[in-house]
Parts: C-alpha cells; structure tokens; sequence
C-alpha cells in the first residue's frame, strides 16, 4: 500500500494517460471529466476542514502581515489568481517571480510579520520545498495547498489545504484548489469590508 502510495505521488503524465486509457468508459471526454472534476470537489469539501479555513482568512485579511505568494509549473496560474484578487483586496502583496534565481530578494525581506502562501502538488518541487523551510527558518508562516497525497512541504507547514486532483488526464486537476481560493478570497473580501465599516463607524 505504501509503494502504491508513493507511485502515484511521482506518477508521470505519461503513466496516468496510459491508467486511465486501461478503464473501461463510456460517455464523452466532457461528460467524463465534468463527474471525476465534481467528485473531486466534493471530497474536497468533505475533508476541509472549515476552522482551518477561517484561521487562514484572518491571516490573509490581516493587512500587518506581508503576504508573498509562489506556485510551481502548474500550479503558477493558481497563485496568479490568488495574488491578482488579493492585490486589490488589500496592501502588502507579492508574486514571487518565476525565476529561482531572484528568490533570494523575497526571503531577506521576510521575517515573522510575513505569509508565505505555496501551492505545490505531484510531482513535487525542490526549490518550493526550500523556499519554505528558508521562510520558515526566518519566522514567515507558511500555507501550503496541496493534492490529496500531501506535498512534503507539508512538514513545515502551519496550514495545509489539501485537495483532490485527478482526473482522466495525463495532468492533475487544480480546479477545487482554486475552489477553495475563491472561497478565500471571497471570506478575505468580507473581512476587510467589516473591518472598513468598524472603522467608519469609530470616525463617526
């Protein structure tokens, strides 16, 4: 059970085409891959774990605290979409670029006032895996969104999402982790509006 878990973890594209080509189906590639995606979101649902959900909400709307935010191959247009709503949101945002090279900037700029939001799934990366224990080390809280098996950034972690990614495709699904950052940034926007609407009514 444990090397079948550790396959899928490090299964190429190639190796999932060929799975789910070996099962029997019927029904259009639409229809096929709208059930598996629907699935999906609803274990997803089922395993959050909603005061998870709600600690991660204060930290992002909590404008003392910097929020930088990194994605890997695939899972850069994910982070894109969380840093261009947050962005307008509130201030103190960051993209890390795409090119390690220029980490290093980032890193002496955290401390323990600082989020860093990772989203990593199979096959996992080692230049995520060291960008968060170097945050880590230096104080930064780190969040990390994940598949179903867990990337091991999971280790120094202080929040992990974990989300179901697959589908009848050689590539992994990230349609309910961006689930779960609408719903965060939708929980982010109502936070800061109560927080707008306090303060209005303190100048009054």
């Amino acid at each position: 059970a444990l090397r079948e878990e550790v396959a899928a973890q490090i299964k190429k594209p190639i190796s999932k085409h060929e799975a789910w080509l070996a099962e029997e189906s019927s029904g259009h590639m639409v229809n096929r891959f709208a059930e598996v995606v629907a699935a999906n979101i609803h274990h997803t649902l089922e395993r959050l774990d909603t005061q998870r959900f709600d600690e991660v909400g204060g930290l992002l709307a909590d404008t003392r605290r910097h929020v930088y935010v990194a994605g890997g191959r695939i899972t850069r247009s994910n982070s894109d979409y969380l840093f261009n709503h947050l962005q307008i949101i509130r201030p103190g945002v960051t993209h890390l670029s795409a090119s390690v090279n220029v980490w290093p900037q980032y890193l002496l700029d955290m401390g323990k006032r600082s989020v860093l939001i990772i989203f990593d799934i199979r096959r996992y990366e080692r230049d995520l895996a060291r960008l968060a224990t170097i945050a880590r080390d230096r104080g930064a809280l780190i969040i990390l969104f994940t598949d179903q098996w867990g990337s091991p950034i999971g280790k120094v972690a202080d929040h992990t999402v974990n989300a179901m990614v697959e589908v009848p495709s050689s590539w992994d699904s990230t349609i309910a982790i961006n689930l779960i950052v609408e719903a965060l940034i939708a929980e982010v926007q109502n936070r800061r509006w109560d927080a707008a609407n306090a303060a209005r009514r303190t100048d009054q």
